[in-house]
């Protein structure tokens, strides 16, 4: 999952570099936008009810080099950890139908960590790995 507040920082990136070619959803290779969820407010455990679907979120995601190729320069992976914005990865508990524009509501977990807060843990981590693709 990818908030869509994040989608401006990127397309300001790529523009520094002169790529303005406008990004849709699905252009920072996740599956679902949302909005109004950031990570601060989302902690792995939680659970997230779409509609008929139930998904739980299990971490931060974390970038490898295709993120770079997509978004055109060596260090949009770096950029994402950096910048704390990497949505995160979900499982899915239960299947059914998703339709744009349906209400998500967050049915917390036990909040131990916000995915923002395991990210900035991992960063030094994750940051050693990324040094290996560039």
């Amino acid at each position: 999952m990818y908030p869509v507040e994040h989608m401006a920082f990127w397309q300001e990136q790529r523009g520094l570099l002169g790529m303005n070619e406008a990004m849709s959803y699905g252009f920072v290779g996740e599956n679902l936008s949302v909005e109004g969820l950031l990570e601060d407010d989302v902690s792995v455990g939680d659970r997230l009810s779409i509609g008929d679907v139930l998904l739980q979120v299990t971490g931060p995601r974390i970038p490898c080099v295709k993120f770079n190729w997509r978004m055109g320069y060596a260090k949009a992976s770096k950029h994402m950890i950096q910048s704390g914005r990497c949505g995160w990865y979900c499982s899915v508990l239960q299947t059914g139908a998703l339709v744009p524009g349906a209400s998500i509501h967050l049915l917390p977990g036990r909040k131990l960590m916000s995915i923002a807060d395991q990210l900035r843990l991992q960063q030094k981590h994750i940051d050693r790995q990324l040094e290996l693709f560039q």
